[in-house]
Order: structure tokens, then sequence, then C-alpha cells
């Protein structure tokens, strides 16, 4: 009789028994992958003051967001996975060296990063907090887990503030790119942010660099409203009026790198 599928395994019937099957599993094992995880900002309190459909409009934006170049990546082996407000994004790679080989790859995925935080901002004010992370990977009976996704939720929580933290790893990486007369140094300089002892996506820089000075206004007092209203909001939460203090700081020290004439007025006082 014809093989049939079961759940990650390939299975027949026996030709001597009407119910045993011959069961064949198919190999299980971890792939080296560049791994992104973030979720929303606040969501639990938003999960308290908006109605479901609001929320049910939200978490569709960054499911949008997140897979919006899809379509483009027919060159290289991608994951989506998302639950509740848990985003997580993955690109297959064959080792950590091959992104020196093809660093296009990991400047493609910051550069994505940057634009879903742009963009959700843009839609929905929406803030987002994340770790990016290469490592062992793997899918298995529909469940995600591996060295990589530990590592990038780990720096989830230890970003705190509205920002998606590199990982070490990462970062060693880019700096191999980045040698004075590398091909890559501009690139890298315009998406990563040094804070102390982290290193993150630098989605305003990026933002800053492109030409059409009228979205440049129009992102900059979007992002601008979204601080202010944050810390009137929670005036009298020291712990998340911290994180838009933050953001305050990150926003004021990037304004400045806005090509137009009254850059002043974007900057919160």
């Amino acid at each position: 009789m014809s093989p049939f599928r079961v759940v990650g395994y390939e299975a027949s019937v026996s030709k001597h028994s009407s119910t045993a099957l011959h069961i064949r599993k198919k190999p299980v094992a971890y792939k080296t992958c560049l791994v992104t995880y973030f979720d929303i900002l606040g969501f639990r309190s938003l999960l308290k003051s908006e109605t479901a459909g609001r929320i049910s409009r939200i978490l569709r934006v960054v499911k949008e967001s997140s897979r919006r170049d899809k379509e483009s990546e027919h060159d290289f082996d991608r994951l989506y996975e998302s639950f509740s407000d848990l985003t997580l994004r993955s690109i297959v790679v064959s080792s950590p060296e091959f992104l020196l080989v093809r660093p296009e790859l990991l400047l493609y995925e910051l550069e994505s990063i940057a634009k879903v935080q742009i963009e959700l901002i843009l839609r929905e004010k929406i803030l987002v907090r994340g770790g990016i992370a290469i490592g062992a990977l793997v899918k298995s009976w529909g469940l995600v887990y591996g060295s990589a996704l530990v590592k990038a939720y780990e720096l989830e929580k230890t970003a705190r503030h509205p920002r998606v933290f590199i990982d070490d790893d990462l970062l060693d990486l880019l700096r191999q790119l980045s040698t004075p007369r590398g091909t890559y140094n501009s690139e890298i300089t315009q998406l990563v942010a040094t804070d102390r002892h982290h290193s993150y996506v630098d989605y305003l820089r990026y933002r800053s660099r492109l030409t059409d000075w009228d979205e440049q206004a129009k992102f900059f007092r979007k992002h601008k409203q979204v601080i202010e209203e944050g810390l009137a909001r929670f005036s009298s939460n020291l712990q998340i009026r911290a994180k838009y203090r933050w953001l305050k700081r990150y926003h004021n020290s990037r304004v400045p790198m806005i090509p137009l004439p009254a850059f002043e007025d974007l900057k919160i006082r």
C-alpha cells in the first residue's frame, strides 16, 4: 500500500498485518540560524485598556510588518513564528563565518528589523523590545527551540527599553566587516548603535538617512508624539517612565541627523 505521513514521521502499513506500522523517523537536527525575537512593549497594559478588536488590529499589524519582506526571500530559508505579542524570525546559515561571505544577509536582517520598528510606530504607535543572535535552532513537532532562541530571548529581557539588542557573537562579525576600507562599513554604522555595554538596532539613524524629507519629518513627529504621550501617561509610574525617558534621549540624539532647517522643532523639551 502507499505510504502516508504522520507528523514528523514516514510510515507504511505492514504486509503481514493490517494494524502494525513500520515507522521510519525523519532526522531532527539543529541548524545554524540568525534569530530575531521581539515582543510588544506594554502589551499587558494594552490588554487592560483596549478592546479585543483593537488588540486584534495591533497583532495583525505586527504580523504583517514582520513578514512584509517574505516575497523577496526566495534565495534563503526563512522561518516565522508568532504567539500573542511574541514574534520570532530566523534565517538559516551554514555557520557564523558564512555571514562574512554573505554579509548582506546580516545587514538585510538588521535593516528589516529597523523597518519593522518604524512601521509599527507609524501605523499603531507600537514600541517593541527584542534581541538578535546567532546559534542553533530547530523546529520539530510544531515546537521551536535551540540556543539561538534562548540567547535572543535573554537579550530581549536585558534590553529593558524599546530597542533590539545585538548578540556579542554578531558584533564580532560586524567588527570584522567594518574595517576602515570595508565595503559595508557605512551600512553597519547606520544600523548599529552602542549604549554603554550593549549594541542595538539603530532604527532612527536608519530612518534619518532616507531622502524623502516630508516622510522624514512625518515619522519623527509621530515618534515625538509617542514619547510625549508616554511620558505624560506614565508620569507616576517610574519603571515605565524610565523607558520613555531613555527613548527621549535616543530621539533627541538622532534629530540633528535630519537635514531639515526646522529640525529643532522635532526635539523633545
